[in-house]
């Protein structure tokens, strides 16, 4: 069975396949990839479901399996 690992985070940048968060955990910038980023608005807090593989680069970057939001910014 694979392990699975979240992160939750506040989006402070959204691409067209990627969005940038600050981890609370660590306070660190990670670019996740994700296939939609549909709903999502700079400002969301998220919760991240990912393999628990993050790249060594800067920022680090994960895969979303599933990105769901926590609290948004919009009104």
């Amino acid at each position: 069975m694979q392990r699975m690992e979240t992160m939750t985070g506040v989006i402070l940048e959204i691409n067209e396949k990627q969005i940038l968060i600050r981890d609370e955990a660590t306070n660190q910038e990670v670019v996740v990839h994700t296939c939609c980023v549909c709903n999502l608005a700079v400002g969301d807090r998220v919760h991240v479901l990912y393999s628990g593989r993050m790249t060594m680069s800067i920022p680090p970057q994960i895969s979303a399996m599933r990105i769901t939001r926590l609290n948004c910014r919009r009104s």
